[in-house]
């Protein structure tokens, strides 16, 4: 009898205490799921927050051209169809920081693996645009710091290509910083920015970047990169120096805007690193140079006046000059060259909304002229070839506000001169070009 109310006694508390461990378990996997579901929550906030803070855009643009070169001894007949597309990731950080994103590629259909940009430098400031494949490249990483003045502070790889007036050709907004016929090409460095707060109607602001090429071998970080012609190390850094001027007034019942832009650029000890090297690395693991002269420098300024339909008439013109010169420091002798060029351009909007736009350009270039125009998507050189004289003819439909089609046609002659080493081409080229902003 005592044995069996032992027992039960024994019994009952296991009982007991088993309900409440199984009471516990079930209080800990409830505590857990709903711990659980409190962090998919935040989770969830958070990443509503940052995407908030996030603007993405892109373009998509599919392109047909058929290009002629004739250089007098030879011709050369293409169709290139081609795709490119960008997509834009901005950032607000906080109320003063930005951090600005493009991932892009460009090809031409079906086909890879191309590598048409040498050399190293030339690569980078083409990005995207070499053409290459369907690999993406970053053509913008920077960020951009606004202080309490009105000052920015900008570093990374910055927007400096498809400045205007390329935007004109497709009517759609401004899209780069430096005016084309300075520079269209991609650069990495630091800039800082004023804007100057002016009465209502006038914007003004200066800016000065700083550009400078890494001349590190592109083989072995801990190496400079050689110059074997005079068996020298190159410099570390070749900088560049820029400043822009950036002037818009809208005010006047005359024209909708009236736009100027002015940029100086200055480089020193710049390495081309020969036309055609004769191998990809010498015995001691730097790059063989060849051709020449190898190092020169360039100074360079340009004027960009623009105005936005005119009298209301839809008429929008624009001038930019250009005088550049360099110095060949390993020329023999050292020799300085100035070149003076020029391109027009001239539109008219029709139509609701301006949505058709017929329009054209001419261009007169200097036998000494040079412009890196890497962002390109062309295949005629229209806008780099030196000692030429060319004009492009083009009509836009805007189908719906982020849907263009453009068609155009090209005719650029190349004179030939023995003393730039520039032999005679006759250039044409027609096209369409289908892009999409979304």
């Amino acid at each position: 009898m005592k044995f069996t109310k032992l027992f039960a006694t024994v019994f009952a508390s296991l009982v007991a205490a088993n309900s409440v461990a199984f009471a516990a378990a079930d209080d800990m996997a409830t505590m857990k799921a709903r711990l659980d579901e409190m962090e998919k929550r935040l989770s969830d906030v958070e990443t509503q927050n940052i995407l908030q803070n996030v603007i993405w855009s892109g373009v998509l643009i599919n392109r047909y051209e058929h290009f002629t070169n004739n250089n007098m001894t030879s011709t050369d007949t293409l169709d290139g169809y081609s795709t490119a597309v960008a997509i834009n990731g901005d950032f607000t950080i906080n109320e003063k920081t930005k951090v600005y994103t493009t991932i892009a590629m460009s090809k031409f259909w079906n086909l890879e693996g191309r590598n048409e940009s040498w050399p190293n430098w030339k690569k980078s400031e083409e990005g995207s645009y070499q053409m290459n494949g369907s690999a993406p490249y970053f053509d913008r990483a920077y960020l951009a710091y606004k202080f309490d003045i009105p000052l920015t502070f900008s570093i990374g790889r910055m927007p400096t290509n498809n400045g205007m007036p390329i935007n004109q050709l497709d009517g759609i907004a401004r899209q780069g910083t430096y005016p084309r016929f300075a520079y269209n090409a991609i650069f990495d460095g630091a800039a800082l920015s004023y804007d100057f707060k002016l009465p209502e109607g006038h914007t003004l602001s200066a800016s000065f970047f700083y550009t400078p090429w890494v001349n590190v071998d592109p083989y072995d970080r801990t190496h400079q990169w050689q110059d074997t012609n005079n068996g020298n190390y190159k410099t570390g850094t070749t900088p560049q120096y820029t400043f822009l001027a950036d002037y818009a007034y809208t005010g006047s019942s005359l024209f909708k805007k009236f736009s100027a832009e002015y940029m100086w650029y200055n480089y020193q000890n710049f390495y081309w690193w020969g036309d055609n090297p004769s191998s990809p690395k010498t015995a001691n693991n730097n790059q063989t140079i060849t051709g020449g002269p190898n190092r020169y420098d360039g100074t360079a300024n340009m004027l960009y006046l623009g105005l936005d339909d005119i009298a209301m008439t839809g008429i929008s013109g624009s001038v930019s000059t250009q005088l550049y010169g360099s110095h060949y420091v390993d020329g023999n002798p050292p020799k300085d060259t100035w070149a003076s060029s020029y391109l027009f351009s001239l539109s008219k909007a029709f139509g609701a909304n301006g949505r058709t736009i017929i329009g054209a350009e001419y261009i007169n270039t200097d036998k000494y002229y040079y412009l890196d125009e890497s962002a390109a998507l062309e295949l005629i050189p229209f806008y780099s070839q030196p000692n030429s004289k060319g004009y492009h003819i083009f009509a836009t439909q805007r189908l719906t506000n982020n849907i263009g089609l453009r068609m155009g046609y090209y005719r650029l002659i190349t004179k030939s001169d023995t003393d730039a080493a520039i032999s005679a081409a006759d250039y044409n080229s027609y096209y369409a070009h289908l892009r999409v902003d979304f």
